[in-house]
Order: C-alpha cells, then structure tokens, then sequence
C-alpha cells in the first residue's frame, strides 16, 4: 500500500484494497457510516440533498481520506452522502479496525488527530463564508442552523 498516512504497514493486512467504478454510492445521507476510505487514485465527492438538488460539499481525491466522521465517531446518521465521481481505488479501514489501530499506534493516532484538527480549521473558515452569505439576522441563521441539525 502506497500512502502518505503515517506507519500503516504494519496493520496493511486490515485493509482492503477495492476499485470503484465511477458514480458509486459508499455511504448514502441517513445511514451509518462504518469505513473510512483512503484514496489511492480517483476522487470521492460527499454532498448533501436539499429538496431534491444535490448539493456538494467537498472533493477528495489521492492521499486524502474520508468518512462521514460525524457517523463514524458518534453513532449517528451521516449528514452527507459520499460518491465515486471517476474510477477510484481505495484502501477500506472498517470502525473496529480503525479503533484497533488507534489504541496500538501512538504515531498514528497522532497523525489522524492532526488530519482532524486541519479538516475542523476548514470547515470553521467554511462555516464563516457561508454566515456572511446568508441573508437575514444571526438569530434566523440561528434557527436555519438548529433545524438542520435539532435531532443529531
């Protein structure tokens, strides 16, 4: 396994290598996630629907990794949708796997805590852009924003 990941070799026999053709769904909104993928070649899309239009949230494509990490780490129901857009080969890591790892590889489990931390300052900056374009007062931006996630 090619990666840029931190010390994997040594737990490569607990992931699964898989070629996903394109337009594939991996996790759908409202289910739980239990894998995280590392991508070797390719690009994952996740996106959310919003009355019946799809609505991208970000791209992944080589060396990144992805999960529904809000499901994977809570028990929750995704928020997002994850999707193959083009012929994409990937590393499996499913929960169990993932927890086993972390518990056995201090390196590693700093790595993804780093990798964590650099997707959390994203989405906070992500977060900015998106208060400055809604319209209306912080108190409706408020109650669009509890609606949305009121019941997770």
């Amino acid at each position: 396994m090619t990666h840029n990941f931190g010390d994997l070799n040594e737990f490569s026999h607990l992931f699964r290598k898989e070629i996903i053709p394109s337009k594939t769904t991996l996790l759908e909104e409202g289910k739980m996630a239990n894998t995280i993928y590392f991508i070797e070649q390719g690009c994952i899309r996740s996106w959310f629907n919003n009355n019946s239009k799809d609505i991208t949230v970000q791209f992944f494509f080589e060396e990144d990794q992805v999960a529904s990490i809000e499901s994977f780490r809570t028990n929750r129901a995704s928020l997002f949708t994850l999707e193959t857009i083009e012929k994409t080969i990937v590393y499996c890591l499913e929960k169990k796997d993932f927890e086993f790892i972390m518990e056995n590889s201090p390196s590693i489990k700093k790595y993804a805590e780093d990798k964590i931390f650099e997707r959390l300052v994203f989405y906070q900056a992500l977060s900015i852009i998106l208060c400055k374009l809604c319209s209306g007062s912080s108190f409706s931006r408020v109650l669009k924003f509890d609606s949305v996630f009121k019941d997770n």
